[in-house]
């Protein structure tokens, strides 16, 4: 990966996870993950890092879904 960076003057992206926190607005926050995943498994993997998440959550953050 460096023999590309350096022959083609490219910078490859970290292949560490990200997490970058937005304050959207007053009272919410929204968290973008960036992590490398193989392109067919890319769906699955974002599904089990969202229900661990979820699952983590302390109980009075979690909100019942919208009627």
């Amino acid at each position: 990966m460096k023999m590309l960076e350096q022959t083609n003057m490219l910078a490859a992206p970290s292949p560490e996870p990200r997490v970058t926190i937005q304050l959207t607005e007053p009272g919410k926050m929204q968290f973008v993950l960036r992590f490398p995943a193989p392109h067919r498994g890319r769906s699955r993997v974002e599904q089990a890092i969202l229900r661990r998440f979820l699952t983590e959550l302390p109980l009075p953050l979690r909100q019942s879904p919208p009627s």
